[in-house]
């Protein structure tokens, strides 16, 4: 552990409450506890940057969590009673899309990705069948991926009996203009090379790449690596098409991986990045336009919607 995070987990220990890295500091030099070795102009911003790259990358091996944007504490006071409820609440931070682009990345071969049909559902399971007994596919590096190479983005959908989960993005989460401040149904990642674990070998991760996009979102553990109480179990999931899209002339595979909520099931509590949570019913639905594009092509070929609002459309004008 580096002396920064030394240094912030000795402070919020004698504190017993979250602080931002500025109070932290502040709280460190009063208690005389910062070594000799740390100094300079930005250490707020150091600390800031240190806490949060531990987190991002340790997830619940890290010592720390996200209270509330830009405020920390220790994971070991979550269970602690004697700790107001307020400070033992975790706030979780999606990865912004810029930053999935920094691992080894599921691509699949153009030649590949052409025979594929064009504009509408497919079958995952012969598709996957397809791509691994040709060898089309391979983990690249996706800042430098080519135009002979598809990404393949895994996207989950959240469903409670006929409803669909969506937020609306802000920028910070997603700077394409296209995405940007656009309502969505897509909690998605990049499909990485580490998502291919033992629970999805055959599904090239796709499906664990899914559920951890929806997990880290909505701060739920129903992904099956970080699941210690089984709560996952709760909500079952099925992966259920592949589509093939093109974005700036480039085209792209996006697998769906469908989410059934238990009844139960209500997303609470703050989180960075996702605005307007609520459920909404796919065939009522008025402004298509108003979802990204993502969204857009799976709410009009698997949901209905398109459907569903034209013929709203029809009935106003009387046609």
């Amino acid at each position: 552990m580096s002396s920064y995070l030394e240094l912030a987990e000795t402070v919020l220990r004698l504190e017993r409450r979250p602080l931002s890295a500025r109070a932290l500091l502040r709280r460190a030099y009063e208690h005389d506890l910062v070594p000799t070795h740390l100094y300079g102009q930005t250490q707020e911003k150091t600390l800031q940057a240190r806490l949060s790259e531990d987190i991002l990358h340790q997830r619940e091996r890290s010592r720390f969590f996200r209270n509330s944007p830009g405020r920390f504490f220790l994971r070991e006071f979550l269970s602690d009673s004697s700790v107001p409820p307020e400070y033992r609440r975790e706030m979780r931070a999606r990865r912004r899309t810029r930053d999935l682009l920094r691992n080894s990345a599921l691509g699949v071969s153009k030649e590949c990705v052409e025979s594929l049909t064009d504009g509408s559902q497919m079958d995952p399971g012969a598709t996957l069948e397809k791509l691994q007994d040709e060898h089309c596919y391979r983990y690249l590096n996706p800042r430098e991926i080519d135009e002979e190479w598809a990404l393949v983005w895994s996207i989950a959908v959240v469903r409670r009996r006929s409803k669909i989960l969506t937020y609306r993005t802000g920028r910070y989460r997603d700077d394409r203009d296209s995405f940007a401040h656009k309502r969505s149904i897509c909690f998605a990642g990049l499909v990485a090379e580490d998502d291919r674990t033992l629970f999805d070998w055959i599904g090239l991760g796709i499906v664990e790449c899914a559920l951890t996009a929806a997990s880290t979102d909505l701060n739920v553990p129903i992904d099956q690596q970080n699941d210690p109480d089984n709560l996952g179990s709760m909500f079952l999931h099925e992966f259920k098409s592949l589509f093939k899209t093109y974005r700036k002339g480039r085209v792209e595979l996006l697998a769906l991986v469908e989410i059934i909520a238990p009844d139960w099931f209500e997303p609470a509590g703050p989180r960075l990045s996702i605005n307007d949570l609520g459920w909404m019913d796919p065939c009522a639905l008025n402004n298509i336009s108003d979802f990204d594009p993502w969204s857009q092509v799976l709410l009009e070929n698997v949901f209905g919607s398109k459907n569903a609002a034209n013929r709203r459309q029809r009935l106003h004008s009387g046609t």
